[in-house]
């Protein structure tokens, strides 16, 4: 498949008997390769190319998987342009076969969707999705005197799947001041003064949920993780990175900081809710300033058993070479079969897994350096495209041996490739071989004219015919 172009990933640490089984996930922009979602195996073996000639000019972000109880799957993708920071784009659901079964496009037309955050609530069968819109606020505390001055507001919903409506919404702005903010109206993050150039304030860059029903949310320009009320929408609690809050629902931070930071989850909580547990990646570096020069992945937790909330350290994960990614990155915690974690470094374009004692058993490197890697992830998958596998056969000449190439893009139960003669009505079996990586090769001492061949799976039944 030479119009496949995939990310070349290296291997710089592997110890394969101790990473967590299943497919590597993740979409990519930026670059010189073709910008689409992607699927390895284990062995960093192209699975799946999503790339779409069609959109070739649009980035893709946030690709995820998803299962549900009763064993359907779900891919998640953001498809769109990224704008100063922000999305404008859907969010598209692609059942086992690859088939695009929702696009999810912005319920107001006063905001495009963004792609920070994009998470398939399989339990309630529920989207959560973030978006950036513009509003008129003052900026005088910025000595943006001459009119009222604009922001980019931070918004999130909750969407039902089935029916398209909004269960749950929440904007910044209606909750976070402008004195919390730790940057100020610059070219990089918007000066405030139109509508096409907002100063970009809070910037939410990730959603989550808490077993009641409450929001985690992290603001990367305030340096604050928060937790909100799923009733009212106010700010119940106040995770400040710099320990310079002096909010009534702010909690302290023991021994530890965080700045820039993305993707907060809750991992943890006790049966009565004194004890919380969360992840986050510590970007340390809003394009501004930077709190030190690498950044991290941590793990805390915050205790509410003593009176008065505090938060410490707990674990911390770093990047091969102590690199510094001004943005994204994300956290897997505690992975169902090793309890291992996965890290995605953002704009370090390398992502590691290491085992619950903290051991790097992998470190995973792009020979792209360009690219742009919002989310990596692992989990299990089965495809079955509804495509024919795909043949290239060739022989220098009439004298030489034939060559067999055989592939089928996202399909992942085959075993082995049946090869085959074609002469009229006739079928000769050439052989069976066994598949090796995302394209099989298999070769024929003798001159072949036409063929096919067959993907089988792992009790030899025929899944496909090219």
């Amino acid at each position: 498949r030479p119009d496949i172009l995939a990310p070349i990933l290296h291997n710089r640490v592997a110890s394969h008997d101790a990473v967590e089984p299943g497919y590597i996930f993740f979409s990519v922009w930026g670059g010189v390769g073709q910008w689409a979602p992607y699927i390895y195996d284990s062995d960093l073996n192209l699975v799946w190319s999503g790339y779409d000639p069609a959109f070739s000019a649009l980035g893709h972000y946030n690709f995820q998987a998803h299962h549900y109880a009763n064993g359907t799957q779900l891919l998640s993708v953001f498809r769109g342009m990224s704008v100063g920071g922000r999305g404008r784009g859907s969010v598209l659901l692609l059942d086992d076969s690859y088939t695009i079964t929702h696009n999810i496009r912005s319920s107001s037309p006063a905001f495009a969707l963004d792609f920070h955050e994009v998470s398939i609530r399989a339990e309630s069968n529920t989207a959560i999705i973030t978006a950036y819109p513009t509003r008129r606020m003052d900026l005088s505390l910025f000595d943006v005197t001459e009119s009222m001055g604009w922001v980019l507001d931070s918004l999130f919903q909750e969407i039902d799947l089935d029916s398209g409506s909004v269960v749950f919404e929440w904007t910044a702005s209606d909750h976070i001041p402008l004195e919390e903010t730790t940057i100020s109206p610059a070219l990089k993050h918007g000066g405030g003064l139109s509508s096409h150039f907002p100063f970009d304030y809070c910037h939410v860059n990730s959603v989550d949920k808490f077993a009641n029903g409450d929001y985690l949310i992290s603001s990367r320009h305030t340096n604050t993780i928060y937790r909100i009320s799923h009733v009212d929408g106010s700010i119940l609690w106040r995770l400040n990175g710099d320990n310079s809050s002096t909010a009534e629902t702010y909690i302290p931070l023991q021994d530890y900081n965080f700045a820039a930071q993305h993707d907060a989850r809750v991992r943890r909580e006790s049966a009565n809710g004194n004890e919380i547990e969360l992840t986050l990646v510590d970007n340390a570096d809003n394009g501004q300033y930077y709190t030190q020069d690498y950044s991290s992945a941590l793990r805390v937790a915050i205790s509410f058993a003593s009176g008065r909330a505090t938060s410490r350290l707990l674990q911390t994960w770093l990047p091969f070479e102590d690199g510094q990614a001004e943005h994204q990155g994300t956290v897997q915690y505690d992975m169902p079969v090793t309890g291992n974690t996965l890290v995605s470094w953002g704009e370090i374009a390398e992502f590691s897994e290491f085992s619950p004692s903290g051991k790097r058993v992998l470190d995973v490197a792009f020979a792209d350096e360009l690219l742009h890697v919002y989310r990596v992830m692992k989990a299990s998958w089965i495809g079955r495209p509804k495509t024919k596998p795909d043949l290239y056969m060739y022989a220098r000449s009439r004298d030489e041996k034939t060559q067999f190439y055989m592939s089928w893009n996202g399909a992942t139960e085959v075993k082995e490739w049946r090869c085959f003669a074609i002469e009229g009505d006739v079928r000769a079996n050439l052989g069976v071989v066994k598949r090796e990586g995302f394209e099989t090769h298999f070769e024929w001492d003798g001159e072949v004219d036409r063929g096919m061949v067959e993907a089988l799976d792992g009790d030899g039944h025929v899944l496909g015919t090219s």
